[in-house]
């Protein structure tokens, strides 16, 4: 079973902060400068996200979050398709379940879904699957900085600018967010505090998809 301090298989450990700031476009610039990032090279990434529920929500009832993401331009794009569980928490860390797969093109495939434990449970005879539609997006340009350590930790920090849509209205995205890729979680707070001694942070409890059921709302 994954716990905070030992996430297994299919877990992913995260932080996420927000970046009260009136000058977003210089935030890349501020962060690339800190000393924990400073000597590593980012990497650019436009991310494109179609999140899909049925009519009468029935992922979100249950904590879950299904999207189909587009990384890059042009025409080779990469697809994934992505199955979240939340944790019970509030707080910006998060401890949640993540089957990522990649897939063909710009369509749902309900075999990888099959193979995720949680969606075995939900959607035990595919009524769920056949009643899915998408319900909001989300549409940002990533940089992201992987950040190494002599004691073997690895936590991922991706700055995420851009807005989340729902028909006519929209909100708009100015997060940070620190995934731990290897070794414990205290590296994840450890390389937070650096951050937030140099740029304003505030916890960020609401990931992106409960923020897009909200402007659905």
């Amino acid at each position: 079973m994954p716990s905070a301090s030992h996430p297994g298989p299919g877990a992913e450990l995260e932080i996420k902060l927000a970046l009260p700031t009136s000058n977003p476009a210089g935030l890349a610039r501020q962060l690339a400068r800190l000393p924990a990032l400073a000597r590593r090279q980012p990497v650019h990434k436009q991310v494109d996200n179609i999140y899909y529920d049925t009519p009468g929500q029935a992922l979100r009832a249950q904590r879950m979050a299904l999207r189909l993401r587009r990384v890059g331009a042009g025409d080779a794009p990469q697809w994934l398709q992505t199955l979240k569980t939340s944790d019970s928490g509030d707080s910006a860390l998060s401890l949640r379940g993540e089957w990522e797969v990649p897939v063909p093109g710009p369509a749902l495939v309900q075999a990888a879904l099959q193979a995720a434990p949680p969606w075995q449970k939900v959607d035990p005879d595919g009524a769920v699957f056949a009643a899915l539609a998408p319900c909001f997006a989300t549409d940002f340009e990533r940089t992201a900085w992987t950040v190494r350590r002599r004691d073997g930790s690895a936590v991922e920090v991706a700055l995420d600018m851009g807005q989340i849509t729902c028909g006519q209205r929209s909100v708009p995205i100015c997060e940070l967010e620190l995934e731990l890729l290897a070794g414990p979680p205290a590296a994840l707070f450890d390389l937070a505090r650096q951050i937030a001694q140099h740029i304003a942070v505030l916890p960020l409890a609401a990931s992106k998809a409960q923020r897009g059921h909200a402007l659905r709302d």
